[in-house]
């Protein structure tokens, strides 16, 4: 069973958190910087992008769950830069 983290959480990574429930993986996480905070519901962990590194483990993928092309290249950019 894989874990996976999603970031972005609306339309698309719904189709995502379906995809990946249908093969019988879960969801642990959902990132998204509309939260301020991190909390629990339905038994996914859900808040702000900073939140990625107390989240990640080495059993963990990520999958940017949005829609827009350019918000992903973004989002990509971000998350592959060195500090």
């Amino acid at each position: 069973m894989q874990r996976y983290i999603l970031i972005g959480d609306s339309g698309h990574s719904k189709v995502i958190t379906d995809c990946i429930t249908s093969n019988n993986d879960i969801v642990v996480a959902k990132l998204d910087d509309k939260y301020t905070e991190v909390f629990e519901e339905e038994a996914i962990v859900k808040g702000p992008l900073s939140a990625l590194p107390d989240l990640l483990d080495a059993n963990t993928k990520i999958i940017i769950a949005i829609g827009a092309n350019h918000i992903r290249k973004k989002i990509m950019t971000k998350l592959t830069v060195s500090p």
